[in-house]
């Protein structure tokens, strides 16, 4: 019985050394976002659960006291320092958390940012329609209508990420809430996926434009609002939203009579595709542009005239719509530079804007509902759309 009970210890002081290692790595990778694997990791860890972090560390460092007050060797004198330094490392991250909610307006819930939940749905058919088949191919957009009974609603085109490659409508459940709380219809748009053959830089907001043509032809069914219409996305998906909303405002999009949307809602966006494909940029071996060599084809060099047209600082006009950009300032996919870069254009031509920065924070900040950076975005997103889509 006395040897089962060692090999337990050891096992347990085995696991304690293991827990303690990688949350410090976690958090230095926050710190350090050029760490290898861990500056990834990091960012995205603590961008969802620094506080879960954080009594992580304090439980581990209490346990590494009680095993230094029994037996004073050099790994329980090391264990007590390395949690000592992830509590304060976390602790400091978590103070920054607070100070940029508070930067921007945000009450933090912390019931909701607790509960974790990972915000990733999947298409629900019941309330999906066909919009359009293009290219042999059959395109949904999902609804969802507001709780709330009015006599008319605003409409927001919701478009999912995915690296352009992946994803589906409903990708983020907690989004399309947020919306319907907000009493606005939600019209949660698929669209044409890039591969090694179909690169559809033109057709993808193409889809959209059909999908905004689609319900503008039955807006007295979903008693929509068309001149209060939104367009909201999230990485690839922000991108899209951008071009398509751009592309309305300056007329090059081949969809016509369209109305120019009021403002858009851009998350982490692929804003400047030059950026992404000089970037040099990587997230757990995915090459950020990989996601330009699929969707556009190649190279800027190869293909001039393509990028012209996707990157929405060449759209920019007199009547380009309010753009909301949050992103995170260790993006590891999408480089920070070129959020700012745009940002910049946009005050240029005195387009209304605003970029939400998230200190510390990676791609995905919102893949949990309830994230610090989720709660700032969403807020953020509640005080721009009050004031240029009343």
């Amino acid at each position: 019985m006395s040897k089962l009970m060692h090999a337990f210890r050891k096992l347990g002081k085995g696991a304690l050394v293991f827990c303690s290692l990688l949350l410090g790595l976690f958090i230095l990778g926050t710190f350090w976002p050029q760490l290898i694997i861990f500056g990834q990791v990091g960012t995205i860890a603590t961008s969802f659960w620094n506080l879960h972090v954080l009594i992580l560390a304090v439980i581990f460092a209490i346990i590494s006291v009680v095993l230094l007050r029994k037996n004073s060797t050099w790994l329980n004198k090391s264990l007590v320092v390395l949690n000592g330094l992830t509590i304060l490392g976390s602790g400091a991250l978590l103070g920054n958390q607070i100070q940029t909610a508070h930067q921007y307006d945000t009450q933090i819930n912390w019931g909701q940012y607790l509960s974790g939940q990972v915000d990733m749905g999947t298409p629900n058919e019941k309330q999906s329609v066909i919009y359009t088949r293009q290219g042999g191919k059959t395109l949904k957009l999902q609804v969802t209508m507001p709780k709330k009974k009015a006599k008319s609603y605003k409409p927001v085109f919701m478009i999912h990420g995915g690296g352009y490659m992946a994803g589906s409508r409903n990708q983020q459940p907690s989004w399309v809430n947020y919306y319907q709380s907000k009493g606005y219809v939600v019209f949660d748009v698929d669209y044409h996926l890039a591969s090694k053959s179909q690169h559809p830089w033109k057709q993808a907001p193409t889809d959209i434009a059909l999908a905004i043509q689609y319900v503008q032809q039955r807006a007295a069914k979903y008693h929509v609002n068309m001149d209060k219409m939104v367009i909201a996305g999230s990485s690839a998906g922000g991108g899209i939203a951008l071009q398509t909303a751009y592309g309305i405002s300056d007329d090059t999009i081949s969809v016509k009579g369209l109305p120019t949307p009021k403002a858009v809602v851009a998350i982490y966006p692929g804003s400047d595709p030059y950026a992404l494909w000089h970037g040099n940029s990587s997230l757990l071996g995915m090459k950020g542009n990989i996601c330009d060599k699929y969707y556009i084809g190649g190279s800027p060099d190869q293909y001039p005239e393509r990028y012209a047209q996707v990157s929405p600082s060449r759209h920019i006009t007199r009547n380009t719509p309010a753009t909301l950009i949050v992103a995170g300032k260790n993006d590891h996919v999408i480089p920070y530079q070129g959020q700012q870069e745009f940002a910049q254009q946009l005050s240029r031509k005195n387009v209304a804007h605003k970029l939400v920065t998230l200190p510390y924070s990676d791609h995905f900040f919102d893949m949990a509902g309830g994230s610090v950076g989720s709660q700032i975005a969403r807020q953020q997103a509640t005080n721009f759309l009050n004031k240029h889509n009343r």
